[in-house]
């Protein structure tokens, strides 16, 4: 409106609002589609229009665009980092998972944690923190369930490592009910359930 500028309809500001109620980062959000819809402004009759809007996918399109933008600034390596960090950010049923910071970045490469201080720092994850009784820590997750489906490199991404995603899940289901009934020494995988497990990792490692 500073510029002369409106929206073409007023519904549409109702409908991009929908979109992301109840989100945590729905500024930045709402910030991505506004771009969108800016960059592709009508400028002979100075509007935003619907059009526009449908065209980029509403906000989880504009959200997508933008995240490809955030790691075409990135090397080949810190793409890797990227990759490893997002795929652990989403669950084997393919929803978003929140995870400790410290448990997203457990034996990936030294770049790593710039590379995910880059995702935050571009809104692509959203890092905030989480109390469990005495104990505070920092916990991530993406910052918005469309992309899962809706970002086409992300969706390729976790379907190339559907196998590892499982595997691991599994292996971490198990690992929690070993602790919680007291880290018995018989209920370690040995034999048959070892061999198998060792045959899976080896799979989706090489």
């Amino acid at each position: 409106e500073a510029v002369g500028f409106t929206y073409e309809d007023d519904e549409l500001v109702e409908e991009m609002v929908a979109e992301v109620r109840g989100e945590a980062a729905a500024l930045p959000l709402l910030q991505f589609a506004g771009q969108e819809l800016w960059e592709q402004r009508d400028r002979k009759r100075q509007l935003l229009t619907r059009e526009t809007y449908q065209t980029v996918g509403g906000v989880a399109g504009a959200l997508a665009h933008h995240a490809d933008g955030v790691l075409d600034g990135l090397s080949t390596g810190q793409v890797d980092a990227a990759r490893q960090l997002l795929v652990r950010l989403v669950t084997s049923q393919s929803t978003r998972q929140v995870i400790a910071r410290s448990d997203l970045l457990d034996g990936l490469s030294d770049q790593a944690a710039e590379v995910l201080d880059r995702l935050i720092e571009a809104r692509t994850v959203l890092s905030r923190k989480s109390r469990a009784g005495e104990v505070t820590e920092t916990v991530c997750e993406l910052v918005h369930e469309s992309l899962i489906q809706g970002w086409d490199r992300l969706r390729r991404w976790v379907e190339e490592s559907r196998e590892e995603r499982t595997f691991l899940a599994d292996a971490a289901q198990a690992a929690a009910l070993w602790v919680k009934r007291g880290r018995r020494e018989d209920e370690v995988w040995q034999g048959d359930a070892l061999r198998e497990a060792v045959r899976a990792l080896a799979r989706i490692s090489g």
